[in-house]
């Protein structure tokens, strides 16, 4: 591909010491996650790339030695792995509209369902939605989407299909679909709407906490650039699962309607007021609890007091912050990681 403008590159790991034959092959450095890249001068020089392709794609990025890459107009780019470049493909996005349309998706009725889908079209570049599995699972929506030009994988919880509950089959299609992006380098972008995971004899016999964990084990695993929105509902071990800083997300944000919390409010009143809510004349102290509870305990404003979450965001200020975040995270290097093979996925 022709390189024919290009005014920056961010810095990353330097690939020194790399013996080339071919004069028309001009040394120079890629971030840390990517296998090799070369600058072609000369288009004859295409045709013997083939010699020196496993020598570039399994040298071993060490050094931190970051240096400027000097592109001219004309250039072939080659690259082995993934493009290294990471030039933003053109796109089209209404901000307005999407700013307008994002604010009426969530119901005033915290009960009632909505379709993620329509919050995920009013963050990605129009018309760029591939979802995969549509049908299997249809209590979380995860497939591939552009923002400004570049993909990313996108995970979500669907409160119109079963409330947007996590059960088994649920877990397993999000925790394959973390680690196909996780093992060709595209960024997560998570969106969170989850009451728990869904409770019965039948979900037990399943082994829902065996399939949970594979969530749980994926996300953890990960180390592209994860982000995670937090829309309405995050509650207790689901919570967790769905990309929590707990579990290493980069950044998460929620919005100010957002309850974030072990369990619902009614759910707690129950359990905490059990003898109260049998005698009717407590009825004003157990509403008097439950206004207590959805104030100090589910507001987002705590979770961000504790750190739990970056910062708390208006909706039409989604996609800005995710445009930033995945800016900031372009040359992200995961190395706090153990020295073994690979770890014991809960199959």
């Amino acid at each position: 591909e022709k390189v024919e403008e290009y005014d920056s590159m961010h810095s990353g790991e330097s690939v020194d010491n790399i013996s080339t034959e071919h004069s028309g092959i001009e040394e120079t450095h890629v971030p840390f996650s990517y296998a090799g890249v070369g600058i072609i001068k000369d288009m004859q020089m295409v045709d013997m790339l083939t010699e020196k392709e496993t020598m570039v794609a399994n040298y071993i990025l060490t050094k931190n030695n970051a240096s400027e890459i000097n592109i001219e107009k004309g250039d072939t780019f080659v690259s082995f792995g993934i493009d290294t470049l990471n030039v933003k493909e053109k796109f089209k996005f209404d901000e307005k509209k999407a700013a307008k349309k994002i604010n009426e998706i969530l119901p005033e009725n915290p009960r009632q369902g909505y379709d993620v889908r329509d919050v995920i079209n009013c963050i990605i570049d129009e018309d760029s939605f591939l979802e995969v599995m549509k049908e299997f699972a249809i209590n979380c929506v995860v497939g591939f989407g552009k923002i400004e030009g570049r993909t990313v994988g996108i995970v979500a919880n669907n409160p119109k299909g079963v409330g947007g509950v996590l059960d088994c089959d649920a877990s397993d299609k999000i925790a394959r679909f973390i680690r196909y992006c996780d093992s060709f380098d595209i960024p997560l972008l998570t969106l969170v709407d989850v009451p728990g995971f869904i409770p019965g004899p039948q979900e037990e016999q399943k082994g829902i906490i065996r399939h949970g964990a594979k969530v749980i084990y994926a996300y953890s695993e990960a180390t592209v650039p994860k982000l995670t929105v937090i829309l309405r509902k995050a509650y207790g071990g689901a919570y967790i699962a769905m990309c929590s800083k707990h579990l290493g997300a980069d950044f998460v944000y929620a919005w100010p309607k957002s309850e974030i919390a072990v369990m619902g409010a009614e759910g707690a009143i129950e359990i905490l007021y059990a003898k109260q809510l049998k005698d009717p004349n407590k009825a004003q102290e157990v509403a008097e609890a439950t206004a207590k509870y959805k104030s100090e305990i589910m507001t987002p404003y705590i979770a961000a007091q504790r750190g739990y979450i970056t910062e708390i965001i208006q909706p039409e200020e989604t996609r800005k912050r995710i445009v930033a975040s995945f800016d900031f995270l372009e040359t992200k290097i995961f190395t706090n990681k153990p020295l073994k093979k690979h770890g014991n996925i809960p199959l």
